[in-house]
This record gives structure tokens, sequence and C-alpha cells, in this order.
């Protein structure tokens, strides 16, 4: 067992009181094993250089809390892949192989520890397959590109992608936008804070709106019926999470934007790293779910 006192207390707290509850064939539980292990010696991207674990758990934590108590198709597995969503697309190393080989060979990894949990039993034969689909449709490109073209292939994925996996997005999107004031990456300065928070709110506007996008998958019936009632079935269960966490996005983005351009417009420095707001996870997810139904600054 991962030694978690060196975390926050946040991420202690899911670590405990959550993934270390879990027996040792449990899905999640796998998961998390496989991001630690992969993402070994990576840190994030701020002054405390944290484990870059400490990410992964923070996205799952959240996806889990917007999920809550719904019956939804396939939890486990996208609970898992928010765990690994980052995995596959940091698995290559400088000096190490060619990216797209990596990536290969991370995908197989990952691949082949739930199909032990398969063969002893534990999981549907389908689990392996559904991960690798999922989590290839969490990662990036192998190939170099600008911001710009990083961003409008973001928003494209988003548009057509599964809500669950739109889900995951979002909630990436989240914790990123949180650590930029949280922890303060290295000589990110007033602009590039302001627009990779403009940047994730195209992509996380792309996802919400694409929830209501119901028919969007029928052209799949003809070629592919089981896909396109699969599709539909994730589309239905995981609508309301996701528009949930779209919520919960729009209330940390607008508060990090205030603090920013309060700041600029004042000609103060970049603040020191402060908490966006003094809210645990599972206070913005109840804020946002009290809301009404409102998505804030996502007019269609």
């Amino acid at each position: 067992m991962e030694n978690a006192e060196k975390y926050p207390e946040k991420v202690r707290d899911i670590l405990y009181k959550d993934i270390f509850q879990r027996e040792e064939n449990d899905p999640v539980r796998l998961a998390y094993e496989i991001a630690v292990k992969m993402h070994s010696g990576q840190k994030r991207k701020g002054e405390d250089e944290l484990d870059y674990i400490t990410h992964p758990l923070q996205v799952y934590d959240m996806v889990k809390k917007c999920i809550g108590d719904d019956p939804v198709v396939d939890k486990d597995l996208t609970l898992a892949a928010a765990l690994l969503h980052d995995t596959v697309e940091d698995s290559y190393k400088k000096g190490d192989k060619i990216k797209e080989v990596a990536r290969m060979d991370a995908i197989i990894e990952i691949q082949k520890e739930f199909i032990r949990l398969v063969k002893a039993g534990h999981l549907d034969s389908k689990f392996p397959e559904k991960m690798v689909d999922l989590i290839t449709e969490l990662t990036n490109p192998a190939e170099t590109m600008d911001k710009e073209q990083k961003r409008l292939y973001q928003v494209g994925k988003a548009r057509t992608a599964l809500a669950n996996t739109n889900l995951i997005k979002i909630c990436d999107q989240t914790l990123n936008v949180i650590s930029n004031i949280e922890e303060r990456p290295r000589d990110w300065d007033y602009r590039r804070l302001i627009d990779y928070t403009n940047k994730a709110t195209a992509v996380v506007k792309a996802a919400v709106r694409s929830i209501d996008e119901g028919d969007k998958h029928k052209a799949m019936s003809v070629l592919d019926p089981e896909y396109a009632e699969y599709a539909k079935e994730i589309n239905t269960a995981y609508a309301r999470a996701a528009k949930l966490a779209g919520r919960v996005y729009s209330d940390v983005s607008d508060e990090e934007l205030r603090i920013l351009k309060n700041m600029l417009t004042a000609g103060k420095p970049i603040p020191s790293p402060v908490p966006v707001a003094n809210f645990s996870m599972a206070e913005l997810v109840d804020n946002a779910r009290r809301d009404g139904g409102k998505i804030h600054g996502f007019s269609r």
C-alpha cells in the first residue's frame, strides 16, 4: 500500500476512505495500482511538485461524486478510466522509446491487467476491451500540436464522445483549473492562466452541449446496432452526472477568472497559491446539484 501521508488531506481522504477500502480484485483498486505504477516519478507542474497520481485521484473523486447514487451502467469501468485517463498519454518518457510504441505498450499493459481479473472470474469478459476504447477516447493524439490545434481537437472529440467519456473530460478540466490557482504552475503569468481557462471552457461547453444531442449516434445503428444501443444506454445513464460536472466547472472557472482579472486590473502580482474557494469537492458538487438545473455560462 502506497504511503499516503505525503499527500494533501483531501487526497489522503480519497485513498483511506475509498481506494484502500476496496478488495484487491476490485477493478477500481486495480486501476489505481496501475496508475501509481505508470505515473511513477511524474510530478505536477506546481511549486509543491506533488506526485502526479494526486491529479487522477481527484478526477476520480469528482466523477464519483457527480454520479452519486445513480444506477449507471458500467460504473466501475468509468471510475477506473478516470484513474487511468492520463496513463497512455503520459507513458512516453523523453529518450525512452518512440511515442507511438510507448503508448501501445501502455495500452497492452493495462488491457493485460484487466484480462487477468476476467480470467479469475472477477470481471465481465468485455471489460478490458471497453477500458481500452474509453482510455483511447480520452487520449490526445501522439503527433505534436500547438495550443490552438489541441483545443480544436479536444472540442471536436467532445462533440462526438459518449457521456461517460465527457464526464471524465469535464472533471479533468475542472481539476486542472483548480490546480492552476491552488498549485500555481511555475512561470505561468496572468495571460497564460486566463488563456488556459478559456480553452478549457471551450472543451467543456462542447462536452455539455453534446449531452443533449441524443441522436448523434443514430447513424451507427445501421453499421453496428449493438454499439448504437450501448451508446444510447451510456448517454442516458450519464447525462445528469455530466451536466452536473459542467455546473461545477462553471462555478470553479468563474471564480478563478474573477480572482485573476481583479488582480490583473489592480496591477498586482499573481497571488501566492490559494484555494479557489473554501469548498471541498463534495460541497462544490452539492452546491451545483442544488442549482435548479441551470448551467452558468453555457447558454446555447
